[in-house]
């Protein structure tokens, strides 16, 4: 019995490194090489350069190359970041709220960790070493260089609220700390508006800027599924995408 038992969780968890890795490969997580795209108007050229917040070495090296392409040619960074204050990192309320919202426990220091998560609480064996997404002074970015254009974590939940309602916890919410996996059961419902809050809504943060900034070169570090919904806003606005890539 005991036998049937432990190859029934070999099984089991083998087939989760499968579905893993293949969704990992499906969005390009394994690639050791950023690919840029340009969309120019008159008056703007605007670089994106969409990251994975788990990747390879190779491609998070790669991305720093380009970023210092960038900067020699005088562009300016904007890049995503959730922003949380000291109130809110004290707030359990807030961090479980956000934690319900996007789906997946925060670290500690109540940043999303999704290398954590997959490798730790999911116990998933990638094909290929993975590490976090390093934070953009690794990149050689700093205020005078560079803007953070996200929006806060009391942004997140009121931006659900006043589209959904009021973000009710359930007990099983506060049976596990907000750096943890929570043991509610999936929600269909919440799961189906998470494009709209965490994509949708703050792509339209990105795109207002882009807009109003006055810099004639922008280059955006920004999730590679935000991409899609930023260059259709942009192509509404008049820009149009060209094919030179960063090298």
């Amino acid at each position: 019995m005991k036998k049937i038992i432990f190859l029934s969780l070999l099984l089991l968890s083998s087939c989760k490194n499968i579905a893993y890795n293949h969704a990992m490969e499906k969005i390009g997580g394994f690639s050791d090489e950023v690919k840029t795209s340009t969309l120019v108007n008159t008056d703007k050229s605007v670089v994106f350069i969409p990251m994975h917040h788990i990747g390879t070495q190779l491609f998070y090296d790669d991305v720093h190359k380009k970023i210092d392409s960038l900067k020699a040619l005088d562009y300016y960074f904007f890049y995503e970041q959730i922003k949380a204050n000291s109130a809110s990192i004290r707030d359990t309320i807030t961090l479980l709220k956000i934690r319900k919202i996007l789906g997946v426990p925060l670290s500690k220091d109540a940043k999303t960790d999704y290398l954590s998560y997959f490798k730790d609480k999911e116990k998933v064996k990638f094909k290929k070493e993975l590490v976090s997404q390093p934070q953009v002074s690794v990149f050689g970015l700093d205020s005078k260089n560079a803007l953070n254009v996200d929006c806060s974590m009391n942004d997140l939940i009121t931006e659900y609220e006043n589209k959904y309602g009021k973000l009710e916890l359930s007990t099983c919410d506060y049976e596990t700390p907000f750096y943890e996996k929570s043991k509610c059961p999936i929600n269909r419902e919440l799961k189906s508006k998470r494009k709209t809050i965490i994509v949708d809504y703050r792509n339209s943060l990105v795109v207002r800027e882009v807009l109003k900034n006055d810099h004639p070169k922008i280059a955006i570090i920004y999730g590679e599924l935000h991409f899609v919904g930023i260059k259709a806003a942009l192509l509404k606005e008049g820009y149009q995408q060209v094919t030179p890539a960063v090298k």
